[in-house]
């Protein structure tokens, strides 16, 4: 039997998030909270009654809108990690830091977090028909374990989705 961990770590959700000015100014101003609940609403609703989209067009069509309604504007996808495959998205602080990964070999460094989305309501914990047999859970600490040293540890964290969860 398969043992799973968090993938969220306390640290991250406790601790360092509620320390980003960002986080800050959102929680300051429940405008904008509510806003992101209601576009976020309006976004899944097409697909929760509905047939349920592939992992393409659930990264293209769900994710990467929330992404950038979150303020995540500033991604690269598909870039191959030094021997640790390849997530679907790097997200970047801002546009310099893009821009020099997009001319970079190794554009891990300039990246803060990752992305890997699954099919829609795909599930974490069931193991993959590939030769690695992983679920998209330890396919995401695989990715994390390869990126954290490969960016000088300024990747500490990935976000796994399948676009409702």
């Amino acid at each position: 039997m398969a043992i799973s961990t968090p993938i969220w770590s306390d640290d991250l959700l406790n601790r360092w998030l509620p320390e980003q000015d960002e986080y800050r100014a959102l929680v300051d101003d429940p405008t904008a909270v509510e806003q992101f609940r209601d576009d976020a609403t309006a976004l899944l609703a097409k697909y929760v009654d509905g047939p349920a989209p592939n992992e393409a067009v659930t990264r293209e069509d769900v994710i990467l809108p929330l992404l950038q309604a979150l303020g995540w504007e500033h991604t690269l996808t598909e870039q191959a990690l030094q021997d640790g495959g390849t997530p679907d998205r790097m997200l970047f602080p801002d546009a310099a830091a893009r821009q020099r990964a997009a001319l970079s070999d190794n554009p891990i460094v300039e990246a803060v977090g990752l992305t890997e989305c699954k099919p829609w309501m795909r599930d974490f914990d069931t193991r993959a028909s590939d030769p690695r047999r992983e679920t998209p859970a330890d396919q995401v600490r695989r990715y994390l374990v390869h990126a954290n040293p490969d960016s000088r540890g300024a990747v500490r964290w990935a976000m796994l989705t399948n676009g409702a969860q």
